[in-house]
Order: C-alpha cells, then structure tokens, then sequence
C-alpha cells in the first residue's frame, strides 16, 4: 500500500519525533495513510503506545537494514483498553482452541503473532497468547476491540502473561 506520507523521524531527537508524528497525523483526513521510518527501537516502542491510544490503527510494521517502518492509517475513534471481564479462576479454566507463543518478542511481536493467529481459530473460539512484554496487556485490548473480537483478560504467570481473545468474526 503506498501511503498518503511519509515522515522520517531518524536522526530526529526522540520526544519531538513524537510530536512531529502526532501533528502529522492531526493534519491528515480521516483514513490518511502516514508511513513512518524511524531507527530506534524506543522509539518506536513509545510511538506505538501513543498511536495505539490515540485510535490509530497500524496497519503494517516492517524493519529495512537499520530503520523501522510502520504504516499508520489515521482514525477518529480513541478505544480504551476494557478492564479484565473474567476473574483469574475463570480465565484459568479456559481450553483455547490456538495458542501463540509471543514470549521474548517485544512490541509490536506479539500483537502481530495475535493477529496471525486469530486467522487459525473459528468464530467463537478462544485465542490464547503467552507474552511477557507487559505493553501486550494493554495492546491487545484496543486491537481486538477495533477489529470486533473480545479480549477476555489475562493471567499473570511466572515471568510472563497468557492473555485471551474470543474471535467474533
């Protein structure tokens, strides 16, 4: 997909990347494409926290050589994460239909192995995903609420999180 603009944060001091990025998008019409390149992955990592919070959804993330590229598409809807349906006796009893083993990736790794995997489970089913970067524990909620599937919650196990989707569509 050939976005609408492109903005080069490399080289560009962090915080203001972030603003630069923020009023790009701000300057944009609704459903606008921005692809931004970007080389540290800090960066990168607080640019996807404030874009998943704000209701911008990314639609591809892609490392080239050195940079980071991540293609963004402009929305009006801000989606908070919902707070944990179920309690961790519930949670725990559930038998997912698919499991996806993110543990070790760092942001966007295992929101992107969610996305994978929900492809792999029926309409209905149970999604499970094992992560222990704690920014999935806030991701996974806005991601599945934008696409239509319910995030049930997570449990906190030794050093790492399972998180759990049911796919809705």
């Amino acid at each position: 997909m050939k976005p609408d603009k492109t903005l080069d944060l490399c080289g560009v001091f962090h915080p203001y990347g972030l603003i630069l990025c923020k009023a790009t998008l701000a300057s944009m019409q609704q459903g606008g494409t921005l692809e931004i390149c970007i080389r540290d992955p800090e960066a990168t990592k607080d640019l996807l926290t404030i874009l998943d919070r704000s209701g911008e959804v990314l639609l591809e993330s892609e490392k080239r050589g050195d940079r980071f590229h991540l293609l963004v598409r402009k929305c009006s809807v801000s989606i908070q994460p919902k707070e944990k349906k179920m309690s961790n006796i519930d949670l725990n009893s559930i038998s997912p239909a698919s499991s996806v083993d993110a543990r070790g990736s760092a942001c966007p790794g295992p929101l992107l192995e969610a996305k994978k995997g929900i492809g792999k489970v029926k309409v209905g089913q149970v999604l499970e995903v094992l992560s222990n970067d704690t920014g999935t524990r806030n991701d996974l909620p806005i991601w599945a609420a934008k696409v239509g599937h319910e995030f049930l919650g997570f449990v906190s196990m030794d050093g790492y999180d399972k998180l759990f989707i049911v796919r809705k569509k």
